[in-house]
């Protein structure tokens, strides 16, 4: 008797142990309902440490160290947590551009990604700005499934193996579909590989993977690399509305390319976070025990005050990445500015550099003349040579200007981007992609 009471007891206690180390959200499971939170990232554009190599310094409120922490700390909380990235991850700095853009054995965006334990990534449009065999061989580094619906090799099969993936937590499956801008031809059609690959419309796309997946999901997010409204096409192809529109069977949205913050939660929650890391977007559904979405709400969550996740820093992917770009930095300083390139503004809200001449454009402009005439001594332009002095006799204008690719553009900002940088800024599409022209 004695015996078979102790035995009970201790089994009591063992049972309120595991209850107390159960979070707020696994125990309302209990009352047939369960909670799930889904943290999406996008256009984090390389930034893992936290930091500006422009400036050479650390960095207070972005990059995947802190995004880290905080997937932990949500994590600690709700067991049942989904973390879902939208894309444009592998370009932007100079760490991910300048060093590890050709010879990418042990990429340390790779490293940080399967580090934080992502369980899906959906590509964008920056993902080829190196060609296609470069982002394959990024891509088999990764363990979690990489989404792109929308793009399909020649044979009609998916360009990265899958359209979607089907997440489990708590017992709810959770089916997420990705799909990206197909505009990825109008800024990188001549990059290696790209053009053996087509881009369907997105909305399309989707609706295909829902017809796919049938029944075998309870809830279907879509993860999208594009905005909310149209970018370049007239239908709406390239615009996340549209899949609004004809896929009402979608519970969950993730924005993503347009580098700025929006949230909605009519009719469904919709949004999308800033770029570098500097905030996520969060969703928290509840479903009873019909597994039916009986509420849900999303915010951006800003990264400012958090302390990045030394764990990720010290992988040694990411840690030899971070001295090695400091390295080479340093090593590779042409000049030093003597005053600020943007000069103080005088009116406010009206950027003085867009009124007035700058240093910034004097250097720009100079750049572009002088890899003209290093060109103009001696260059083939449609099968003539040009004279090693004096003026070119062909009549025809050279059309394709070729300028090192600027900070800014590394940085993925594209035409209409502001605030960048820590300066107002408006870029303008380059010379048939080979150049740069700013207004600043």
């Amino acid at each position: 008797m004695r015996n078979k009471r102790f035995g009970k007891l201790l089994s009591a206690a063992l049972a309120a142990a595991m209850a107390l180390s159960l979070s707020s959200a696994a125990l309302a499971a209990g009352n047939g309902e369960t909670h799930l939170t889904i943290i999406g990232t996008s256009d984090t554009h390389g930034n893992i440490w936290g930091y500006s190599y422009e400036d050479m310094k650390e960095s207070t409120g972005d990059g995947l160290a802190r995004v880290s922490a905080y997937v932990n700390q949500v994590r600690s909380e709700n067991p049942n947590t989904i973390l879902v990235d939208a894309g444009d991850t592998i370009q932007g700095t100079i760490m991910t551009d300048d060093l590890y853009s050709k010879d990418t054995a042990d990429h340390p965006v790779a490293a940080a990604l399967n580090y934080m334990d992502y369980d899906a990534w959906t590509l964008g449009n920056h993902e080829f700005n190196f060609g296609v065999d470069t982002l394959k061989s990024i891509l088999e580094q990764v363990d979690m499934p990489v989404l792109a619906a929308n793009i399909k090799n020649a044979d009609g099969s998916y360009f990265t193996g899958a359209g979607y993936t089907i997440v489990e937590r708590g017992g709810v499956k959770v089916a997420i579909i990705g799909v990206t801008t197909p505009n990825i031809p109008r800024w990188d059609g001549t990059k290696q590989g790209v053009a053996d690959l087509t881009f369907e419309p997105m909305a399309d796309a989707v609706a295909a993977c829902i017809q796919e997946i049938g029944g075998q999901a309870d809830v279907i997010m879509v993860s999208t690399h594009a905005g909310l409204g149209a970018e370049y096409s007239a239908d709406g192809s390239d615009a996340a509305q549209t899949i609004l529109d004809k896929c009402p069977e979608v519970d969950v949205l993730q924005l993503g390319h347009t580098h700025t913050t929006y949230i909605n939660s009519a009719p469904i929650p919709v949004g999308e976070a800033k770029n570098n890391a500097g905030e996520v977007v969060r969703y928290d559904l509840t479903l009873n025990a019909d597994k039916e979405i009986t509420s849900a709400t999303v915010e951006t969550v800003s990264m400012a005050g958090i302390e990045p996740d030394q764990g990720l820093r010290e992988l040694p992917a990411v840690k030899s990445a971070q001295e090695k770009t400091v390295s080479f930095i340093q090593d590779n300083v042409l000049g030093h500015a003597s005053a600020d390139f943007q000069p103080v503004d005088e009116i406010k809200g009206i950027p003085s550099g867009r009124i007035e001449d700058t240093a910034v454009i004097d250097l720009i402009g100079t750049v572009q003349l002088e890899n003209r005439r290093r060109r103009d001594r001696c260059c083939v332009v449609q099968g003539h040579q040009r004279p090693e002095k004096g003026r070119s006799q062909l009549r025809k204008p050279v059309r394709h200007l070729q300028v090192p690719q600027c900070a800014l553009h590394r940085q993925g900002v594209r035409r209409g981007d502001e605030g960048l940088h820590g300066v107002g800024r408006r870029v303008l599409e380059p010379v048939e992609r080979r150049g740069c022209i700013h207004l600043l």
